[in-house]
């Protein structure tokens, strides 16, 4: 059962379990799952069972699925298959679908455990939180400025959990402790930007619902769709890759080091394509508090922006059949 939007206290440790069946596997065995894809490819091309031949969309397969072993449109090899055939006209052999479970099966030992919390104060060191090289600490400090007054963002970081030494010392050089209980205390290891945008939803005509939907992006330490699959599994609710910019870019004051990913509702998500986060760069927090920024969605399909009669609000609308 979903979560309630915003269900989460702020700066309160979570601890998490997630099977390791939906974890994002790590790029070691993305690139071990590619080189037998190509070798696959290459003797169907050998043997005449297909005539086209091209590594670069082979290379490009795994970057359209979520590489994780489980998901609900099946298990990895069944989801890559299905691509496969859909680009070389040809189905992967037995062979090699046995050899992409071998090779998943190395890392999914056991489940994960995860402890994370959520902040709206973004004042730590840099390099707390494995972002030592990340430029919101350095030439962007204004745009970190402007989040932090910002009622959209949020972090979310990651937390290793530590024994105590002796009687209750800390490890010497654990400088980054952020969260202490009896028997354990937390350093930092990984951490995301995360947004958030409330939306006004007409799934049927006359009704109109608020629907949150939240962004994870920039992620040290984890890569980012790491980060979003525990966000997901946490507030159970679906995500998908988004392209965020803020007005219009991605190298501006808020910067987005590659892709995004959108939580929130699946029959949303699932069309949305892009969001742009309108967060002014040179904000001045003397003269402005908590301003009310709106972003704007981009919906592929199946949506369509209109104005709410009683409210004067936007709504995103259903398209009439």
């Amino acid at each position: 059962m979903a979560k309630s939007q915003d269900d989460f206290e702020i700066d309160q440790l979570y601890t998490l379990i997630i099977s390791s069946d939906y974890v994002q596997l790590s790029d070691t065995i993305r690139n071990e799952i590619r080189r037998v894809i190509l070798a696959d490819l290459f003797m169907s091309y050998l043997d005449g069972r297909t005539k086209k031949y091209s590594e670069n969309e082979a290379n490009s397969l795994l970057d359209s699925i979520e590489l994780k072993w489980r998901s609900p449109e099946g298990l990895l090899p069944k989801r890559i298959n299905k691509i496969y055939h859909r680009l070389f006209g040809i189905q992967l052999s037995e062979y090699t679908s046995a050899a992409i479970g071998n090779i998943v099966r190395k890392e999914l030992l056991k489940d994960q455990e995860y402890h994370f919390d959520f902040t709206k104060n973004f004042d730590w060191v840099a390099g707390d939180f494995a972002d030592g090289q990340s430029c919101f600490w350095q030439g962007r400090k204004d745009i970190r400025r402007s989040m932090n007054a910002d009622k959209r963002f949020y972090a979310i970081r990651f937390f290793r959990r530590n024994e105590y030494e002796g009687k209750l010392k800390l490890i010497t050089g654990s400088g980054n402790v952020y969260h202490k209980r009896k028997d354990a205390y937390y350093t930092g290891i990984a951490r995301a930007w995360l947004g958030k945008e409330t939306i006004k939803y007409e799934p049927v005509k006359g009704v109109v619902v608020e629907k949150s939907m939240y962004f994870i992006f920039n992620g040290y330490g984890m890569t980012t769709p790491e980060i979003s699959t525990v966000f997901t599994k946490y507030l159970g609710l679906s995500s998908s890759k988004i392209s965020l910019t803020n007005f219009r870019n991605t190298a501006g004051g808020l910067y987005v080091n590659g892709d995004g990913y959108v939580v929130g509702d699946p029959a949303l998500i699932s069309k949305a394509s892009h969001y742009d986060f309108g967060l002014p760069n040179d904000y001045d927090a003397k003269s402005v508090k908590n301003p009310e920024n709106k972003g704007h969605f981009t919906f592929d399909s199946g949506l369509q922006i209109a104005l709410d009669e009683s409210s004067k609000e936007v709504v995103y609308r259903r398209k009439a059949a």
